[in-house]
């Protein structure tokens, strides 16, 4: 097989795998347990696609949800992992159908539907992100509990089937399908659609707050709602689960700002006086990465990040296309 596709190696550091899903560790991990879920059997270019089979993606997502829950509690029964960075709560235990952040990024990352997965441990600089907002970001991350109601939604009032448009799935160059990520509109029957589907060249991105406003009104389920409930929810549990201590850093960035909107950064240390300024916080954040990334398990014998390739590989023709 191929070795790398452009910058990206293909071999991962894979926590679980099947005929039908990968699990694998985040290469842009935001904490130790951050993990990416993604269909084998099934080219889905993002969530927006389950709604054309409301009952077929629902069972999925679901299935992809409890891969990543067997992976994650994989890493959980190793206790000194556990014990570092999920810390005990006398009020509540922690729970991967409750505490977990999950969800789907539209646009995606990647055009290739996948669920991220992380637990409530986010490194400290990460957190300070998510809290500005730069992470689960408003309208562009989809809660996975969101996504699950509006497809329960979907099912309930009998759309399992209405809602099944089918796309080109019976493309005779499969491969250039996989190219172009989104298939023709054309191939969709509109009528059963209340918002429009992304045309392979982009001229028909759907209006997102159309498709939102839908959702509210027809299925009165709130995205606004379901976003701020995550969020709030999630920072309860990083406040109540995160288990990191002044001990495991050696300081501290603090970022300043001069009247001319310059900013300076310098690393404040724990142990001395021995303050020096820096260039900025992306090479300290890095070397951070690198040193609690799960990232390229299982290590080498001198340390060095390896990883595997997927051992159940499928021809295009054995692939549903949405």
């Amino acid at each position: 097989g191929f070795e790398k596709a452009g910058p990206i190696p293909l071999k991962i550091s894979m926590r679980h795998s099947c005929e039908r899903f990968i699990v694998m560790d985040d290469l842009l991990a935001l904490a130790p347990l951050h993990f990416n879920v993604i269909p084998t059997t099934q080219y889905i270019p993002d969530w927006r696609y389950l709604l054309l089979r409301p009952q077929l993606g629902l069972e999925l997502i679901n299935e992809m949800y409890g891969a990543c829950v067997k992976a994650g509690k994989t890493l959980f029964a190793r206790d000194e992992w556990r014990s570092k960075f999920i810390r005990s709560s006398g009020s509540e235990e922690f729970d991967f159908h409750k505490h977990i952040a999950a969800g789907f990024n539209y646009p995606p990352s990647q055009y290739q539907l996948h669920i991220q997965f992380m637990a409530p441990c986010l490194l400290p600089f990460q957190w300070a992100q998510a809290i500005k907002g730069v992470h689960f970001t408003f309208k562009r991350f989809f809660p996975f509990a969101f996504v699950k109601e509006v497809l329960e939604a979907l099912v309930k009032e009998g759309l399992a089937e209405g809602v099944s448009a089918r796309l080109d799935t019976k493309s005779e160059n499969q491969q250039a399908y996989f190219s172009l990520h989104t298939p023709n509109p054309n191939s969709v029957q509109q009528n059963e659609l209340p918002f429009s589907v992304r045309s392979a060249d982009g001229d028909a991105l759907p209006d997102l707050g159309r498709l939102l406003a839908f959702i509210e009104d027809h299925l009165k389920i709130s995205y606004l709602d379901a976003h701020t409930k995550h969020v709030t929810d999630f920072a309860r549990h990083q406040s109540l689960f995160s288990n990191w201590t002044k001990a495991d850093f050696n300081g501290m960035i603090a970022t300043s700002t001069t009247s001319s909107q310059t900013h300076t950064d310098t690393f404040l240390t724990f142990e001395s006086s021995g303050d020096q300024s820096v260039k900025g916080d992306s090479q300290m954040v890095t070397s951070d990465k690198n040193i609690l990334q799960s990232y390229g398990r299982p290590y080498t014998d001198n340390g060095s990040p390896s990883g595997c390739y997927y051992n159940y590989p499928k021809s295009f023709n054995a692939v549903t296309l949405w």
